[in-house]
């Protein structure tokens, strides 16, 4: 996705509280970009602490799960905590966002080129794909390069 330009190491946030869940996105992501960029996953198991990292902290794109699962009290018409934290970001900064979450029908209406949602029912190489949409629309790279000269 660097059109062979010398390799970049992207940074990818996981918000994500089940291990499981976290390995399998670590395993997926070198196959999210192209040779010879490679990319550091930053695994966050609870929402304040992705959020604190975003606020401090560069990254490329956030892999963001929707609800913590020890969070029983979250009734159907209360937003998840995940979704603060994706409201927060679009007030302070560009990070192209892909929900993997179960709660996909609360996230729907965000889908953009830059948002993209996947259902935790679906395998995690959706993650993969659509996280390649994401870096085909060159923003990703435009962004970084734009910060750089900042």
């Amino acid at each position: 996705m660097n059109n062979g330009q010398t390799a970049i190491k992207w940074r990818f946030l996981v918000a994500e509280d089940k291990e499981e869940t976290v390995r399998q996105l670590r395993e997926i992501a070198p196959a999210c970009v192209d040779l010879p960029d490679e990319v550091e996953v930053v695994a966050c198991e609870t929402f304040p602490k992705a959020a604190a990292r975003l606020r401090t902290e560069r990254f490329d794109l956030l892999i963001l799960d929707l609800k913590d699962d020890g969070d029983i009290t979250l009734n159907a018409d209360e937003n998840p905590a995940g979704l603060a934290i994706f409201e927060e970001l679009k007030k302070t900064r560009f990070v192209p966002v892909v929900f993997y979450t179960a709660l996909a029908h609360k996230v729907r209406s965000e889908e953009t080129s830059f948002v993209r949602v996947v259902e935790k029912t679906e395998d995690v190489t959706r993650v993969k794909d659509e996280v390649r949409r994401v870096f085909a629309t060159k923003l990703p790279i435009l962004t970084r390069h734009l910060e750089e000269l900042q």
